[in-house]
């Protein structure tokens, strides 16, 4: 009884501090893992057991695979290969929101997200509607790979443990089995009805905020010999016909702050503008100023660097809460960072020198494969359409023909799962389609240290009798009850749960009870064990369900309460499919 109420004091302080926030997820995993190792739950030697467990394996080498398949290039291969940039808005969705599925069965769902967003938003500013009715639906699309392939979610990996223990784990393609009629049903909602009822959140900008013309902050030397020495601000802008803000002006030691029209510009100052991109290019154009970049020598012209790019912070982003001065970007990347643009507040400083905030865009120039790199490397989030890739690279090839190696190999159980594509993420190293630096920087580590914590909570549960209590309780209070009512009950708990709830935690949680029920009524463990994988991938309603959810909250501009009114309706289409379909495909 001791046990049963550690454990649940454990989960209590998961749940709440999960729902609620304030302490980041994978902490909380830990935490919550502490106390049942303390009090005496499992046993010491057991309690980090859950990091070597095979469905950590496969995550982190399917992170590793399906990034590197990313950054070669596939995707915007596929892309460009269909014909969508000049259809309706619902074709556009339909096909967009398929693809988006389609990978992320394969590929790490925030990947195939973070790489469909920015065409999702160039459709919507072209069709001059709001992003949201976009950004919507693909967000939900990325959960759908979890229906379809046991490498689509980390709660079918969990599920597929729990049933090795049993019989033998689930396969490759076990799950599309019922999972693809859920799939369908969704995105033929989504196509023909969900964009039409997702909030059309226009974000406005309010009398505390910058106008858009002002988007972005930039630097400008200006030489001894330049043309604008002498003049005023007025004359400045009048002279290149472009409308910007010198919001402060760097002579010397000094910073001065009361800028007028009147204000003469003298050689050696450094000037702080804001304006939009064009006014920006044309300042550059225009002048001879120079523009003052981190991680470039702005006296230096280097050809080379055309390529520009936006990219914004997000709460996961390495850079949240660092200058630009700290990311070391001169040293590690052949690019440079031209202007920032911050909505709320103005620019008080250098922006070299300013503490990145969350929802900040940078305007990069360089490379493109440094700037996708320095993307990658600190998690931002690609704002603006990039250069699409009209044939497939070699490494792109080659990533192609590890990973589906991976994938038939464990499909035919030539190897075990954990085994294939750990290989498979070897070999991307070996032939450099990744390196072993950029290796260890494209895994997830907060999934990774989550899944490997709550792992033990499976065997906690049944250790403590707290997995018997629950099921033993539930087969009392519905003896009456046939199984299909019962699977039932499973489905729509997980589904609940996993809209406040880690997703790997409600797997972890739900699958022993699911085996209990099932074993309770002496019919088979599969379709209540399916029932728990479905309904993990179903975290629809809130933005905490899922990191895709949060991923498109603020470019979006979602609020909390938006979601559920398209996730309401996806939870009933999984849940009423779900319970005919299941015992079909896994009968009783």
């Amino acid at each position: 009884m001791i046990q049963q109420l550690i454990f649940l004091v454990a989960i209590g302080f998961a749940f709440t501090f999960w729902i609620k926030g304030g302490i980041r997820y994978d902490l909380v995993a830990l935490i919550a893992l502490s106390i049942i190792t303390v009090g005496g739950v499992i046993p010491f030697e057991s309690a980090f057991l859950g990091f070597s467990h095979p469905a950590v394996i496969i995550i982190a080498s399917v992170l590793v695979m399906s990034k590197g398949i990313i950054n070669t290039g596939f995707i915007d291969w596929l892309l460009v290969k269909l014909p969508i940039r000049n259809r309706g808005i619902g074709v556009q969705i339909s096909i967009l929101c398929t693809i988006t599925a389609l990978i992320s069965a394969f590929v790490y769902d925030i990947g195939a997200l973070a790489m469909m967003m920015p065409l999702a938003i160039t459709f919507a500013n072209k069709k001059n509607i709001s992003p949201s009715v976009y950004l919507l639906p693909i967000a939900f699309s990325a959960h759908l790979g979890g229906f379809l392939t046991l490498i689509g979610n980390a709660p079918n990996l969990i599920v597929s443990s729990f049933r090795a223990d049993i019989s033998a784990p689930f396969q490759m393609f076990d799950f599309s089995h019922a999972g693809i009629w859920v799939f369908l049903a969704v995105i033929l909602f989504i196509s023909l009805v969900g964009w039409r009822i997702a909030p059309k959140r226009e974000k406005k900008l309010g009398k505390e905020e910058i106008s858009e013309r002002f988007k972005y902050a930039s630097k400008y030397f200006v030489p001894k010999d330049s043309s604008i020495v002498g003049k005023s601000v007025e004359e400045f802008k009048k002279s290149i016909k472009e409308d910007f803000m010198v919001c402060f002006i760097f002579r010397g030691k000094e910073k001065i702050t009361d800028i007028s029209e009147d204000t003469k510009i003298e050689k050696g100052d450094f000037l702080i503008l804001r304006s939009s991109l064009n006014s920006l290019k044309q300042i550059n154009n225009l002048t001879d100023l120079n523009l003052v970049t981190i991680g470039g020598d702005f006296k230096k012209e280097i050809d080379e660097r055309s390529y520009e790019a936006e990219a914004g912070i997000n709460q996961y982003s390495v850079l949240k809460g660092m200058t630009l001065e700290q990311a070391n970007i001169e040293s590690l990347y052949e690019m440079e960072v031209e202007a920032i643009s911050r909505k709320k507040g103005k620019i008080k400083e250098d922006f070299s020198k300013m503490s990145l905030e969350e929802g900040d865009i940078l305007l990069l120039r360089g490379k493109e494969d440094s700037i996708n790199q320095f993307i990658m490397d600190f998690d931002l989030l690609p704002l603006a359409e990039r250069d699409i890739h009209l044939e497939p690279s070699a490494k792109m090839t080659t990533s192609l023909g590890i990973f589906s190696l991976s994938v038939v190999m464990a499909t035919l159980n030539i190897l075990p799962a954990h085994v294939s594509f750990f290989i498979g993420a070897v070999l991307m190293v070996l032939v450099g389609v990744t390196s072993l630096k950029e290796t260890y920087k494209r895994i997830d580590w907060p999934i990774i240290i989550t899944l490997g914590s709550l792992i033990p909570f499976g065997e906690a549960m049944v250790v403590s009798g707290a997995a018997e209590t629950i099921s033993s309780s539930l087969l009392s209070f519905t003896s009456f009850a046939s199984p299909l009512v019962m699977l039932g009950i499973v489905l729509a708990v997980s589904i609940i749960l996993s809209d406040f709830v880690n997703t790997i935690g409600v797997a972890v949680l739900m699958a022993p009870i699911a085996i209990l029920l099932a074993n309770g009524l002496g019919v088979s463990v599969d379709p209540f064990l399916m029932a728990v994988a479905m309904g993990g991938a179903c975290a629809f309603l809130t933005p905490v369900g899922h990191q895709v959810n949060l991923l498109v909250m603020r470019p979006g501009g979602f609020k909390f309460t938006d979601y559920w009114k398209v996730g309401l309706w996806l939870d009933l289409i999984v849940f009423i499919v779900g319970i005919i379909v299941l015992p079909i495909f896994w009968p009783f």
